[in-house]
């Protein structure tokens, strides 16, 4: 990583890529973006209960990231504000899942953006038992957590396809949290205000983050000359 007191320069990273709704949260053009704009190594995995997803977290927290940048997790299952649902219906939550990247449990990313991108997807029978004011919260420096929590609707105009398309089109130019403020606004412009909730961010990033990217981007879905 760059010696810059300010800026964080990504050359690598580490992606962990969960799925476990994929007629909503399509990962395919991220995970492919991931691979071949940034160069990043990614793991790719659908359809976990909520132990095999603790399980691969927890192995994945026991790696040595000293080769890496970055370490991204992204999610997409069914959900609500409480947390991600596993295949099998039990919750887990945001709180568990990023504890597991701590610096004492995970001290090879002490000082390294993590950087969490999940999409709960709302399901009709489990929203009623939600809990509204459950938010993001974390303790320690250098983490960024975006988490959406949708009504269900076509993938393209989700939270996912708004991070793919961002980061295809501003890595390079702009840091990520103003890519993730691009990203909070998107699926609202393009699918109205009636289902989609703006993602809630959380950063405690202590410099600038800008991914390397190691080509152009290559899928215009949107008119990048207009407002984002």
């Amino acid at each position: 990583m760059a010696k810059d007191e300010v800026n964080d320069i990504v050359k690598s990273g580490y992606v962990l890529m969960i799925d476990n709704q994929r007629m909503f949260g399509n990962l395919n053009e991220l995970k492919w973006s991931f691979i071949e704009k940034f160069g990043f190594n990614t793991e790719y995995r659908i359809n976990l209960t909520k132990s095999e997803t603790l399980k691969l977290l927890k192995e994945t927290a026991e790696k040595r990231f000293s080769m890496y940048d970055c370490f991204i997790c992204v999610i997409a299952s069914y959900g609500s504000k409480d947390g991600i649902y596993g295949k099998d219906d039990e919750v887990i939550s945001l709180d568990t899942i990023t504890s597991l990247f701590s610096q004492n449990k995970c001290p090879s990313l002490k000082g390294k953006p993590k950087i969490f991108l999940i999409e709960a997807v709302q399901r009709g029978d489990k929203v009623p038992s939600s809990d509204p004011s459950s938010s993001p919260t974390v303790s320690e420096a250098d983490f960024l957590i975006s988490y959406a929590t949708p009504e269900e609707m076509p993938w393209y105009f989700g939270f996912i396809f708004a991070v793919q398309h961002v980061f295809e089109v501003y890595s390079g130019k702009e840091d990520l949290v103003n890519m993730m403020t691009r990203v909070n606004k998107l699926p609202t412009k393009s699918y109205g205000d009636s289902k989609m909730q703006s993602p809630t961010l959380v950063s405690t990033l202590t410099k600038k983050v800008f991914f390397k990217p190691r080509r152009s981007g290559i899928f215009p879905f949107y008119d990048t000359a207009g407002e984002i």
